[in-house]
């Protein structure tokens, strides 16, 4: 049977390539990337976000994370296709892989544009020790691919200074001073995020998520944006020029890199390995992006808009919970159908611009995987048993939401609610956190994972993530996770961070729980001991009281759900009809808080 796979096969034994790398990114390193650059997709039919193959002239191997294992195994051939499952004992990683079985003449091919600069630096460590060839001008994937979508490359518009809080030259300005202690006379970002940040500028390049393709090269003196010029009106042109950045052609970084000349600041996590082999005669000087650090950490402005389109989230959450809750069994529901009708409730918020990802709407045992999405081939009808998880959030010009509640729509087993109030009490743990500054992700994951932990279970993903402003959704330096691995996102916590809070169970054929709020960490008080820190709620969304089982949480976890939950109704009701508060103020069970 021929497949793309097969294809590829055939093309690396034609240029007598032993192994061939197709990773998930594009040639900035995104997490979610434009139908243009899915070449991992196209190769193995794995639709998730994250993974890459390691192809051979005979077999191929798929290397995913857990979120994606359930999936993986009903999407790929595995007569074709080996699944890697990361970070399962005994499984090797893509270079432990190689390591054992690259040998000496062997070649290892790739785009060198779809790798960073530190991995790919390690490829060609590990290609030098095994006196193996590492080649990165190669694009079997991409030649094979007919009928291959067009890059994107939608219009640039201005995100004003009312929401993001800060202007382009005061952002500038920072940046320099940070460039000035490290001594760079230029700094070179290919960070899509950080380009949009800084810039003060959206776009819809990418699925959910406001970017646009674009490399940024800023000097103490001058400021240059590499863009598709057709995306530019003459109000964004003109606001660029105000504030003294050239604009280039985006088409021109190569040539435009080969000509530098000084000492260069780059991110290795970001900037593409073909990118930095341009720069290579410059000074470079490896480093974090002065603008992550700084975009993670939200202004005032910024935390007042979020506050705002929490607000808008949480009443369009919770029209819909109304509706499903008073409708399923007595009108035909599936998994689009809701997830359709979720979206509806969105798009009557002021302000909102669109979903922040793609909806998780998924009905029993879909649910067990974890970014599972609802296809015309998989989608189910709803009845009123069991469990259907969504996990769903929103861009609005105010920020960016994410948030997962799992519904009980009508009998659930005993050992479902033991689950469901689990993951609650996990959830509610790592919410009320009281900590020093100075702490990391890694210091508090335990205080969400030890109430599963205690039972034996675990999820196979962080506990939490960074979330952007009208940005990604996904938004580093700040996360929660147990494990300290090399490049993995553990920054300290500090006052006006925004992370998510989501464990979860997910039992294979059966079932998946998660219960996700996102958290502002705000200062809680000094004294001789330091600056104590804590988090706020953001999220304003009931959680379903019919899965609780209140036997299994103590004293303090019931006052503190009783308390989020007078939170939600106090935020909530007024902006609600008098039926669906009154349902609200029952369903919630105010009245014995």
């Amino acid at each position: 049977m021929t497949t793309p796979l097969t294809k590829l096969q055939k093309s690396m034994i034609e240029k007598n390539i032993a192994y061939y790398l197709i990773p998930s990114e594009d040639p900035h390193q995104s997490e979610y990337v434009d139908a243009h650059y899915k070449c991992r997709q196209f190769i193995s039919g794995f639709t998730g976000s994250s993974g890459a193959v390691l192809a051979e002239q005979t077999e191929s191997r798929l290397w995913t994370d857990g979120r994606y294992f359930t999936q993986a195994e009903a999407q790929i051939d595995s007569e074709q296709m080996k699944l890697m499952k990361m970070g399962v004992a005994g499984v090797p990683t893509i270079l432990e892989y190689l390591t054992e079985h690259l040998s000496e003449g062997d070649v290892l091919g790739l785009n060198g544009r779809m790798i960073n600069t530190s991995y790919g630096k390690k490829l060609a460590r590990l290609a030098a020790s095994k006196k193996a060839v590492l080649e990165t001008d190669h694009t079997l994937a991409e030649d094979l691919w007919t009928g291959r979508p067009v890059a994107a490359a939608s219009p640039i518009f201005i995100h004003e200074d009312i929401y993001a809080g800060e202007s382009v030259p005061s952002k500038l300005k920072r940046i320099r001073s940070c460039m000035e202690t490290v001594s760079a006379e230029a700094h070179f970002i290919a960070s899509l995020p950080d380009i949009a940040w800084i810039f003060n500028l959206r776009g819809n390049d990418m699925p959910c998520t406001p970017l646009f393709y674009s490399y940024a090269w800023i000097t103490q003196e001058n400021c240059c944006l590499f863009v598709r010029e057709t995306c530019l009106s003459e109000e964004v042109s003109r606001r660029l020029e105000q504030d003294k950045i050239t604009i280039l052609p985006y088409g021109q970084i190569d040539s435009f890199l080969a000509k530098q000349k000084g000492s260069v600041l780059i991110d290795p996590d970001t900037v593409n390995y073909k990118l930095c082999q341009e720069l290579e005669k410059n000074q470079i000087i490896f480093g974090e992006n002065p603008s992550s650090g700084m975009k993670a950490v939200k202004n005032e402005t910024q935390i007042s808009g979020l506050k705002e389109c929490h607000l808008s989230d949480g009443i369009a959450m919770t029209k819909f919970m109304f509706w499903l809750k008073q409708n399923i069994g007595s009108v035909p529901m599936t998994e689009r159908s809701v997830q359709d009708r979720l979206e509806e409730e969105r798009r009557k918020q002021p302000l909102y611009q669109g979903p922040s990802f793609d909806t998780i709407c998924a009905y029993k045992d879909h649910a067990a995987m974890m970014h599972y999405c609802s296809t015309e081939q998989s989608d189910v009808c709803l009845k009123p048993e069991g469990l259907l998880l969504i996990d769903s959030g929103g861009q609005y010009l105010t920020g960016t939401t994410d948030v997962t509640r799992t519904f009980i729509l009508g009998d659930i087993s005993e050992e479902e609610r033991r689950h469901f109030t689990l993951v609650l009490k996990s959830m509610l743990s790592l919410s009320d956190a009281k900590f020093l500054l100075g702490c990391r992700g890694s210091s508090l994951d335990i205080l969400a994972r030890g109430p599963l932990w205690e039972e034996g279970i675990d999820y196979r993903c962080g506990t939490g993530h960074g979330v952007g402003h009208f940005l990604g959704v996904h938004e580093g330096p700040n996360a929660f996770r147990w494990q300290v691995r090399d490049n993995q996102l553990d920054a300290v916590l500090m006052p006006g961070m925004v992370t998510t809070d989501e464990p979860g169970v997910y039992i294979p054929g059966k079932y998946g729980i998660r219960t996700e709020n996102m958290l502002l960490c705000r200062k809680q008080r000094q004294n001789e001991y330091g600056s104590f820190l804590e988090f706020e709620h953001l999220t304003l969304v009931p959680i379903d009281m019919d899965g609780v089982d209140e036997a299994l949480l103590n004293d303090k976890e019931i006052r503190l759900l009783y308390a989020y939950h007078q939170l939600v109704f106090d935020s909530l009701s007024p902006h609600l009809t008098d039926e669906e508060a009154g349902w609200l103020y029952h369903f919630l069970r105010i009245q014995n808080s």
